[in-house]
This record gives structure tokens, sequence and C-alpha cells, in this order.
């Protein structure tokens, strides 16, 4: 039987999504599950790295502030992966939608604001490197700022 589930899953996994339109029940919990748990995964390990930069002083420098705001987007997208628990585990199908609206939300935020910060750590990179400039941990807050209003502007609008 296992070998046949892990089979079944191969194949699934494997084949480009727009070849099966209607997936088994097995393969949506399977589907569930994996998203679950690998969520779950990246925001005990995102909110680790959290933690471990609110005890360790000597972490508070201006590039791991931008880190720290990564990390916040990071677990922002794992919390709304999370929410796929709730398929899960409840047979209540009628706030399906209402919570696919809000991990749609979160998941788009998350996801753009995670590319505001890669695109601000690119920008502090190259201006330690190629100017010869070094920004202040003031600067910090305007990151979070423009990270965050960018992502939730794109997101409403």
């Amino acid at each position: 039987m296992c070998s046949l589930l892990s089979k079944k899953l191969l194949i699934y996994l494997a084949q480009p999504a727009f070849m099966d339109p209607s997936p088994t029940e097995l393969e949506l919990k399977v589907k569930h599950y994996l998203i679950f748990f690998s969520s779950l995964l990246s925001f005990l390990a995102t909110l680790a790295t959290i933690i471990t930069y609110a005890v360790l002083t000597r972490l508070k420098t201006h590039g791991f502030r931008v880190i720290v705001g990564l990390s916040l987007s990071n677990l922002l997208l794992a919390f709304s992966h999370l929410l796929t628990g709730f398929y899960l585990w409840t047979s209540d199908t009628s706030s399906y939608k209402d919570l696919c609206y809000v991990q749609a939300v979160l998941s788009n935020f998350a996801q753009l604001a995670s590319i505001f910060w890669i695109a601000a750590l690119s920008w502090i990179m190259y201006s330690n490197i190629v100017i010869p400039l070094k920004f202040k941990a003031r600067r910090a807050r305007v990151y979070y700022f423009i990270t965050y209003t960018l992502a939730a502007s794109f997101t409403i609008g």
C-alpha cells in the first residue's frame, strides 16, 4: 500500500498542473499535508531567526535589521500557507472561500514584501561595495516603510 501510494504521489508531482484539472481527494490531501508541513518548518525556522536576532544584541546591525525584515515577510508567508491546515482538519466547506481570500491576500503581500526586501539587500550590497558609502542604521526604518507600503499598495490595488 505504501509503495503504491508513493508511486501515485511521484506520478502526481511529476505531472504538470494543466494535465489533471480535477485531482482526486487523496491527491488534494497529500498536497495540503505537504504544504502544511513545509510551511510549519519554514515558520519555525524563520521564527528562530527572529528570536535569535532579538536575543543577541551583537546582531543589531543595519544588515541584520534588513534581514529581519525579510524574515518577517517569510514568517507571514509561512503563516498564510499554514492556513492550509484548516482544509485538512475541518469539513466546513462554507468558509473555504473566505479563507482562500485571506490566504491569497496574505500570501501576495508577503511575497511582494520579500521581493522588495531582496531589492533592498541588493542595493545595500551594491552601495557598500561599489559606492564607498555606508548606510546608517536609521535608514532601516525607510526600508521597512518602503517595502511594506509597496507590497500593501500592490496587494490592495
